[in-house]
C-alpha cells in the first residue's frame, strides 16, 4: 500500500508560521510580547545575556530550527574587529541555511564619552550588506528606533524600559511576518 501525502497551500504557509529566537538580553526582554504580536504561530527561544554574534554559529549548528529565526547578537561584538563579525554574520546564515529566513535586529549603543558618534555603525552597516546579499536576511533598524525614542533607555543607556521592549517585539514580529511571506510557496 502507498499513502500519498498531500499538502495543500494552506498546509504550507502554516509551516513557515514557526519562530525559533536565539539571542542576548535584548531579546530576553522582548520575548515576553513575542507571542502577542505573533498570534498562532510556535515561538521557542533560547535567550541569554551576554551572547556574541561569533559565538552564535556554534550554538546554532546541529539544532533543529525554524523556518524562520530571530538572531538578536552582536551588540557585546568588538566593534573594532568588524571582519571578525561579518565572518560571524556569514557563518550564522549558512548555518541556517537558504531555506529558511532571518530576522536580525541591528545595534544600538550610546556613544562614548569622547565620541559622539554611534560606535556600532560599522556593524550595522555589515548587516545591511549581509542582507543586501541575500534575500533571506531581514533587518531590524532597531538602532534608527532608539534614536528616535531615546527616552526609551534605561540606565545603562543601551538597554530599554518595557515600552522599548513591547516595540522591539512588534518590529522583530513584522520581520518574521516579512520571512513567512518570503518562505511560502506561491501559486501558479
Amino acid at each position: 500500500m502507498i499513502l500519498l501525502l498531500f499538502v495543500t497551500p494552506a498546509d504550507a504557509a502554516a509551516d513557515v508560521h514557526r519562530l525559533f529566537i536565539y539571542g542576548d538580553s535584548f531579546a530576553y526582554f522582548a520575548d515576553p510580547y513575542m507571542q502577542e504580536n505573533l498570534p498562532g504561530w510556535h515561538i521557542r527561544s533560547d535567550v541569554d545575556a551576554g551572547r556574541t554574534a561569533h559565538a552564535t554559529p556554534t550554538a546554532l549548528k546541529g539544532r533543529k530550527l525554524a523556518p524562520v529565526v530571530h538572531l538578536s547578537v552582536g551588540t557585546l561584538d568588538e566593534v573594532d574587529e568588524p571582519d571578525r563579525f561579518r565572518r560571524a554574520v556569514r557563518r550564522s546564515m549558512r548555518i541556517v541555511g537558504p531555506d529558511r529566513c532571518v530576522v536580525w535586529a541591528n545595534f544600538f549603543r550610546p556613544a562614548n564619552s569622547r565620541s559622539k558618534k554611534n560606535r556600532w555603525k560599522p556593524l550595522n552597516r555589515i548587516l545591511d550588506q549581509e542582507s543586501a546579499r541575500r534575500g533571506n536576511l531581514v533587518i531590524v533598524d532597531w538602532a534608527s528606533m532608539v534614536e528616535r525614542h531615546l527616552y526609551w533607555r534605561t540606565g545603562d543607556g543601551a538597554h530599554v524600559d518595557e515600552r522599548g521592549s513591547k516595540a522591539r517585539a512588534r518590529a522583530v514580529a513584522r520581520g518574521a511576518r516579512d520571512c513567512a511571506a518570503r518562505l511560502e510557496p506561491t501559486t501558479g
